[in-house]
């Protein structure tokens, strides 16, 4: 049963984009553009109702449901969408669970460039209420969760997860290139 503090709201983002795919890039990169129609999203934001200055500072929680043409997808990515959506309902429904907006982005294009990421960023409307991003993924079949990268400026973030997990696993070589 939902916690009646919270208003619980459900979108299905469906849209077209492009981007160029790295600015940054030698010359004969920067003309790379990368060009989506029709991509889907699953957006689910839980709000506590007693704050109205909870609308500006959203935690951003994401996993995406596509998967790779040749896998089957349990691990990359089913796996973390069954994670957020358990905690989607764990958090619904206890009383004074939250006290600022959290956002759950079920994203349906990650496995392409992170298609369905840039439209979520760059179209949907919460996007710009959210200061925090925790993105969950798999690589591998197995062993311990690992956090493997982190954005500049997130310190507060990695002293958080030390205070909070027994041992936990990190290391700046896993890193993605």
């Amino acid at each position: 049963v939902p916690d009646p503090s919270l208003r619980i709201e459900i979108d299905v983002q469906i849209g077209s984009g492009s981007f160029q795919v790295d600015p940054q890039a030698s010359e004969a990169w920067k003309a790379q553009l990368s060009c989506y129609t029709n991509i889907s999203n699953i957006v689910v934001r839980l709000t506590p109702l007693a704050s109205d200055l909870s609308l500006r500072r959203a935690l951003l929680l994401s996993a995406h449901f596509d998967s790779q043409i040749w896998a089957p997808g349990g691990g990359d990515d089913a796996t973390s969408v069954a994670v957020l959506v358990e905690s989607l309902r764990t958090l619904a429904s206890i009383k004074d669970s939250i006290s600022s907006p959290i956002i759950f982005l079920l994203n349906g294009a990650e496995e392409t460039g992170l298609l369905a990421s840039h439209l979520f960023i760059k179209q949907h409307p919460w996007a710009p209420t959210v200061t925090c991003f925790i993105n969950l993924d798999n690589m591998g079949g197995g062993g311990r969760a690992l956090l493997f990268q982190v954005a500049p400026g997130s310190k507060w973030m990695v002293d958080a997860l030390a205070g909070a997990a027994q041992e936990p696993p990190g290391s700046p070589l896993a890193q993605d290139a």
